[in-house]
């Protein structure tokens, strides 16, 4: 029979803007207000994932768990929703990391060492990445993904008056951008893919942010933390055995 609650009144026509939207593919459309009560209630569903990480025994797996899996768990929102809009779910999901970052160690993690445990490996970091930096990144890349594809649809939102709300959003996180690489337009990146965009945006964020988080520490902890500043170095830390299930006995490397 016919579902009454699955017709939703636009808010100009008296409707409930909290209500006024739909999930597509996994990502909220709608009106301001039902996106971020979507975006929020992720966030609580994501807290219970971080406190079952948590309960894990063995402390190389957590990390595993932490860095591989959840640390990627909004990527997806990420490049589907504009970084205003994802704000809320961020800043909570930059807490989560720190919980659990600090669980792994048993230690607290102060805003300076938890800035630097979010840069690549090799940039002295241990690759936690920063959710709002690459919230930004990912968002101008699955756009430009998008127009790459659609050309023309691009040079028709190019003329529409006002401006398209998304192209608004693209040129807003383009100006977050240009601040770490003045030459860098929307048209350049059109033609990657949003994986390879994404991955040289954030590449572009860790290297402008690189500095500003390492000078805020002491000098002889610079020079620790500048040890491990080499790309040589990085990849040799990525690809060493990061729990004991993938280590190799010494029985199994004597019959090598």
């Amino acid at each position: 029979g016919f579902d009454g609650s699955r017709v939703h009144i636009h808010p100009d026509n008296g409707g409930s803007s909290l209500s006024y939207g739909a999930k597509l593919l996994g990502s909220f459309i709608g009106s301001d207000e039902f996106i971020r009560s979507k975006i929020i209630a992720k966030a609580e569903k994501l807290k219970k994932v971080a406190s079952n990480i948590k309960k894990v025994d063995s402390k190389q797996v957590q990390f595993l768990l932490l860095g591989q899996c959840f640390n990627m768990k909004v990527n997806y929102h990420s490049r589907t929703t504009s970084p205003d809009r994802m704000l809320p779910l961020l800043t909570e999901f930059d807490k989560m990391k720190l919980d659990v970052l600090e669980d792994i160690v048993e230690a607290d993690v102060d805003e300076k060492r938890f800035l630097l445990s979010q840069m690549s490996v090799s940039l002295s970091g241990i690759g936690l990445r920063n959710s709002k930096w690459d919230s930004v990144c990912a968002f101008v890349a699955s756009n430009a993904e998008f127009y790459s594809e659609n050309p023309d649809l691009y040079e028709q939102a190019q003329v529409q008056e006002p401006p398209l709300l998304c192209l608004q959003q693209i040129s807003t996180s383009m100006e977050v951008l240009k601040q770490r690489d003045a030459n860098l337009t929307f048209v350049s990146k059109i033609k990657d893919g949003a994986c390879k965009t994404q991955r040289q945006l954030s590449s572009l964020s860790m290297n402008a942010h690189r500095d500003a988080v390492v000078n805020q520490f002491e000098e002889k902890e610079k020079v620790i933390i500048n040890s491990f500043f080499d790309d040589d170095c990085g990849r040799w830390l990525s690809m060493c055995p990061k729990s004991y299930l993938f280590s190799i006995s010494d029985a199994s490397r004597k019959n090598r």
